[in-house]
């Protein structure tokens, strides 16, 4: 609102029940047509100098029958990608991803469900308890109240600088990665964010 924005500039996309999208379009009596939101999207960039782009996606996310782009909105199939490449990164979005035999069998594997206890730590952090079992009957429990970057489960600044790594890798360079790194380092003591500006721009002539 204070950018002058309408609020169909912000979301073109808007339902009622405060529920995942494809379940509240479903109820809306109505589809989510990603291409439509795509086209929203660029059309809003073109009008900005910047746009932000929010994520969405959560537990009521189907493992199955999601139009693309829409499948890695779903907490089954991040799980799934998260403990098969040991991050999540915009790697593991890469097309057809959701696809892969291996990541369906996983998904498929998988139970998602509420735990009341865990409301306790709502709605100031996102608490999870993820529990598994191999084949050889071991099991494994790994509870995380806070997520990492959370104030209470801080990033540490190699934590940061390997996340920012990990993001930028399929667009930046290493040197460039080293180079904006830097900058941000030294940020209190740059003359002005051009150069740092110019770095993160990636493609523009």
């Amino acid at each position: 609102a204070s950018a002058g924005q309408s609020a169909e500039d912000v979301a073109p996309a808007r339902f009622g029940p405060p529920v995942s999208p494809h379940h509240a379009a479903e109820l809306a009596g109505t589809t989510i047509e990603p291409l439509e939101l795509a086209g929203a999207a660029r059309e809003a960039g073109e009008r900005a100098e910047a746009l932000i782009c929010e994520g969405i996606g959560g537990l009521m996310v189907p493992r199955t029958g999601l139009p693309a782009p829409l499948p890695p909105l779903s907490f089954y199939y991040l799980a799934a990608v998260a403990l098969l490449d040991g991050e999540l990164t915009p790697a593991q979005f890469a097309d057809g991803r959701w696809l892969e035999p291996s990541v369906k069998t996983l998904m498929e594997r998988m139970t998602i469900r509420t735990d009341p206890s865990l409301s306790a730590y709502t709605p100031a952090s996102y608490p999870c308890v993820l529990q598994f079992a191999t084949e050889n009957g071991s099991s494994r429990t790994v509870e995380v109240f806070y997520p990492k970057g959370h104030p209470r489960n801080r990033m540490s600044p190699a934590d940061v600088e390997a996340k920012f790594r990990g993001c930028a890798r399929s667009v930046l360079s290493e040197a460039q990665q080293t180079k904006i790194i830097s900058l941000v380092l030294n940020l209190e003591t740059l003359p002005s964010v051009t150069e740092l500006m110019s770095q993160l721009a990636v493609n523009e002539t």
